[in-house]
């Protein structure tokens, strides 16, 4: 039986069609080998070519929600603060204030003072924050 040895570091492309053809004469340990010297070829190949430096990028999005509202009763008003919230995002913030589920007010003002309301009747407030992306 003829034997096939292999040069699993210099193996080419057109040496291992040669030895393929020849397949039909080897042993199964030199089947292994040829196996072997293919796979070292396929994983000296460069498929990569040079690459750019890395860049990283936050995706804007909305602004968090606005923080520690407050709403202190006064005389026929309700005064409303707020603090800024965590992430802003881009562009310039807008606020949104709601009454019992309701806009009453827009602006990039941090208080407002809702004299829109009745002595002894509660009111439920919430307000949302809008950047360029949106809110």
């Amino acid at each position: 039986m003829k034997r096939s040895h292999f040069d699993t570091n210099a193996l080419d492309i057109e040496r291992l069609s040669i030895e393929l053809n020849r397949l039909d004469d080897v042993s199964i340990n030199d089947l292994r080998l040829f196996l072997e010297a293919i796979r070292k070829q396929i994983n000296s190949f460069d498929f990569e070519g040079p690459q750019s430096n890395k860049a990283s990028a936050t995706p804007a999005t909305v602004p968090s929600e606005p923080r520690n509202l407050q709403a202190v009763p006064d005389n026929s008003a309700v005064e409303l603060n707020w603090t800024t919230p965590f992430f802003l995002g881009p562009g310039t913030i807008a606020y949104h204030l709601f009454r019992n589920g309701k806009l009453v007010w827009g602006g990039s003002a941090m208080e407002y003072n809702d004299t829109n309301v009745v002595n002894f009747v509660s009111y439920s407030y919430i307000v949302a924050a809008q950047n360029a992306v949106g809110w």
